[in-house]
């Protein structure tokens, strides 16, 4: 959102969740479609701070910076917040500037009015400048040990932006288990694992933990809602094979283009 300008917050609040481009789209349920324009536009180097003036983009791509990129910054927030305090803050917000002009500081206000966080360090990184988020997961290592096993994982910071990390853990038989790597101590809810708070000024983290089965995978944002541009080394496993080779997705006469994995390569 150009939240400088006079465009409203809302202009860009209805893109995630009108759900009308899916009929036009029926390939828009891909979960990482909303995250397409925003990538497109790092990837190629057309990115711009939301907060430029309409006037003042470079490339002639205001438009697709304020819908594609405020619609990611949406999803960050959503990301980050948990479901439940980013929808009573986005209720507050609504409740409280129906009909009135709200700036980018009421917004950010009514969000950390329902969760109780400071957000500046949040809003600056993802309004005002063209920072990067990029995380990699190095190292998995599972152990049995005392009452359980012995869990490490070992996460590096690869972009600038600091963000909490929902990790997915895969256990030998199958099930799963959720894991939360949190930023200044905010948890979110519905988390099974709550491990210790990434400090932002570092670039490397490590902790170990007890789970009660072998954890054979782990892999960070498996709901593809952080806007991590390379997805390619989010997930570790303690199989040496696996680590060893990429994972690859093949297709015959498909559209990459259109539905091109973020977590993979593709050929």
């Amino acid at each position: 959102l150009n939240w400088r300008s006079t465009v409203s917050p809302f202009e860009y609040t209805t893109n995630p969740y009108t759900g009308f481009d899916k009929i036009v789209y029926n390939w828009d349920n891909e979960p990482w479609r909303d995250l397409q324009g925003y990538y497109n536009l790092s990837e190629f180097g057309f990115d711009e701070p939301l907060s430029t003036y309409h006037d003042k983009f470079k490339n002639n791509s205001n438009s697709e910076i304020v819908y594609s990129k405020g619609e990611t910054v949406l999803r960050q927030l959503r990301y980050f917040l948990g479901d439940n305090v980013f929808w009573t803050g986005m209720k507050l917000y609504v409740t409280s500037w129906k009909f009135h002009h709200p700036t980018l500081r009421d917004f950010e206000l009514c969000m950390e009015n329902a969760s109780g966080v400071k957000l500046d360090d949040f809003f600056n990184n993802w309004i005002g400048t063209t920072k990067k988020c990029d995380y990699s997961l190095n190292n998995l290592q599972s152990n049995k040990t005392i009452g359980g096993f012995l869990t490490s994982i070992e996460i590096s910071k690869n972009g600038e932006i600091s963000m909490p990390l929902d990790i997915l853990l895969t256990y030998s038989d199958g099930s799963t288990s959720s894991a939360l790597v949190p930023l200044e101590n905010y948890y979110k809810d519905n988390i099974y694992f709550r491990l210790p708070p990434w400090r932002s000024v570092s670039k490397e983290y490590q902790t170990k933990f007890i789970t009660p089965k072998e954890v054979v995978k782990a892999e960070i944002d498996h709901s593809l809602m952080l806007a991590d541009l390379d997805r390619t080394n989010n997930v570790a496993t303690t199989d040496l094979i696996s680590n060893l080779l990429p994972n690859v997705q093949t297709a015959i006469y498909k559209r990459w283009d259109l539905k091109r994995p973020l977590s993979s390569y593709s050929i």
